[in-house]
């Protein structure tokens, strides 16, 4: 009936079509669809809620929930928390890893927020891991924000010991303090990863020097990245070097996109050293 209707007032002639108790049809159909619609989503949440349960049960089925009633202590594996249509689980922290987030660089995923479901927490709009390691959509931060040196030789650079040599991974703000070196160098390699993209190295060398002090070499062994900086152009910009030398003071770089694909380049945006120049062997 409700087809015949709309048919009937939805004919290019006449140009006027009298109503008539019929077209009362018309509301009653789109008022079922939207009964209908309602009823198929109300099922689709349930079964996304369902979904979630299933999935941490099967994630955390050696876990216990102890609860101390005297200190008001609760211990558990996961604590989660749903949205608004009690369909899915948007945030949440854990002691064990979840199936699917572990970080390869940065262990488990410990807390996180912003989460489409439990299946997708590990691309969640903010992460916390277990080394530390945050990653956040957005934010504003106020107050003082501190972020201290590291030497080479702690967790986060790694070292060669058949070469020597230092390769920048983790920590960003470095100092050379007793390093291993040969030769007068320290040698540090710069990774050329797009996925360093964003990162902002601050290397700090003394500036009070000794007849023995040793030179530091920067070093991007990678003919599809390098380090750009202005001491080093040509008449349509910045030309590339593969190894710098620098030495007493301070020296910022950011690891930019480059030309290739997979590829970065280490852009310097702050030089205040006393040597600071290309390096050839």
């Amino acid at each position: 009936m409700a087809v015949t209707a709309i048919e009937k007032y939805t004919r290019s002639t006449p140009e006027y079509i009298t109503i008539e108790p019929d077209f009362q049809d018309i509301a009653a159909y789109y008022e079922a669809r939207a009964i209908i619609v309602k009823t198929i989503r109300a099922a689709s949440e349930e079964q996304e809620q369902q979904s979630d349960l299933e999935y941490l049960r099967d994630n955390f089925h050696d876990a216990t929930t102890e609860i101390d009633g005297q200190s008001g202590v609760v211990l558990s594996g996961f604590v989660g928390v749903k949205d608004e249509n009690n369909a899915r689980v948007v945030a949440g922290m854990a002691g064990s890893a979840i199936s699917g987030t572990v970080d390869e660089k940065h262990g488990k995923l410990m807390l996180f927020a912003g989460a489409d479901g439990i299946q997708n927490a590990g691309t969640a709009k903010t992460r916390i891991y277990e080394d530390g390691h945050i990653e956040m959509a957005t934010g504003v931060f106020s107050g003082h924000i501190r972020i201290p040196f590291k030497t080479l030789r702690e967790e986060g650079t790694r070292y060669n010991t058949a070469t020597r040599k230092y390769t920048v991974d983790r920590n960003m703000n470095l100092q050379t303090i007793g390093e291993q070196y040969q030769d007068y160098k320290i040698w540090i390699n710069l990774p050329t990863s797009n996925e360093y993209i964003g990162n902002v190295l601050t290397l700090y060398d003394t500036p009070v020097r000794t007849r023995s002090s040793p030179d530091i070499i920067l070093a991007v062994d990678d003919v599809e990245s390098g380090i750009l900086s202005s001491i080093k152009q040509n008449d349509f910009g910045f030309d590339s070097m593969q190894r710098v030398k620098c030495y007493a003071g301070i020296l910022q770089l950011v690891a930019v996109p480059g030309i290739y694909a997979g590829k970065c380049w280490w852009l310097v945006t702050y030089l205040q050293m006393c040597c600071f120049e290309e390096y050839t062997e």
